[in-house]
């Protein structure tokens, strides 16, 4: 994932601003030679939503240029297979960002009808903002190239649990900001289909996280209504498995699987020596805790709530909101 890296630019305006100018000059040709096209103006994307939104999308991406409006960095903070993330700076605000850059050459099809997916869902949230989801600054497209460009942040909770644990008070905190995201999505006919620490930046400082990675999302408008069954395993719930029609309850066993990890720091279904023995604990629902384990039964019964088999046994993200061991 693109914001799990650590690296603090200058504070300072002018500091930041230097240490571009130092190192702009190194990267530009590089740069420039990899992608030739980059610094010309850019046509808007081929996503086209209605209405007031596609015209203020058009105005938006017609008027600008990726390196009219940013500074790239030579830091590299990850790297797909169709894509590469560099480090950026917005030259008036100096706001550090994350300039996410695919290649359509490496797509397939159903790749780049994929992407274009997320881009319109990211597009649809940036005018329904919330606090604790990710936030799509700018994008731009041409002949050759995606480009998103994201907030960033320091690191996201995969990286962080590496080294730390957290109090149950502080998980549960965490979580609190993560079901407002989900819910908050879930208000929007959005799912998200791929809720795991790796997706969940982490800013250690204030304790705020903020749900990205939007490559498996959806929109959802009914029950069940949903057949493409991708997701990451140890997290994907019993219904994608079986490859039967789903909903925004996939989200919720996600979000039970997140918080047991959170509590435990281990996947509550992981079989390390059996992956076969792993999937029919998963399509059965059967894990516990350990006894060295410092989590209350009423937090035990909570994420029991969430890791139904059954979807329709699940409580929504709203019903969770407002009757929550989370906010109580």
């Amino acid at each position: 994932m693109f914001c799990g890296f650590f690296f603090y630019l200058p504070a300072h305006p002018v500091l930041l601003l230097s240490f571009f100018i130092t190192h702009l000059p190194v990267f530009s040709l590089s740069f420039h030679e990899k992608y030739p096209d980059m610094c010309r103006t850019v046509v808007s994307s081929s996503v086209k939503p209605e209405g007031e939104l596609a015209t203020k999308t058009k105005k938006q991406l017609a008027k600008q240029s990726l390196c009219k409006t940013y500074v790239l960095s030579p830091i590299v903070i990850g790297q797909g297979t169709f894509s590469v993330v560099y480090q950026g700076v917005h030259r008036e605000s100096f706001k550090q960002v994350a300039i996410k850059i695919i290649t359509k050459s490496k797509l397939k099809e159903a790749d780049l009808l994929s992407t274009r997916k997320e881009l319109s869902i990211l597009k649809f949230i940036q005018e329904h903002p919330h606090e604790n989801v990710i936030n799509l600054l700018d994008a731009y497209e041409d002949t050759t190239h995606i480009i998103m460009v994201f907030e960033l942040y320091p690191t996201d909770l995969y990286e962080f649990l590496k080294t730390h644990c957290f109090s149950e008070e502080e998980a549960k905190y965490l979580l609190s900001q993560l079901l407002e995201a989900v819910n908050h999505l879930h208000h929007l006919n959005i799912v998200h289909c791929d809720l795991k620490p790796e997706n969940i930046l982490f800013d250690p400082t204030s304790k705020k996280i903020i749900l990205t990675d939007f490559g498996f999302a959806d929109f959802c408008t009914a029950n069940n209504s949903l057949t493409r069954y991708h997701g990451s395993f140890g997290y994907v719930s019993p219904e994608v498995i079986q490859h039967v029609p789903y909903d925004k309850r996939v989200d919720i066993w996600s979000f039970g699987i997140v918080s047991y990890v959170l509590f435990t720091r281990r996947l509550p279904f992981f079989n390390p020596r059996n992956e076969k023995e792993e999937l029919r604990l998963i399509l059965r629902g059967r894990y516990s805790f350990q006894r060295k384990d410092k989590v209350s039964s009423r937090t035990k019964s909570f994420i029991n709530s969430l890791l139904q088999v059954n979807p329709n046994l699940r409580p929504t993200a709203q019903h969770l909101v407002q009757d929550s061991i989370l906010f109580n």
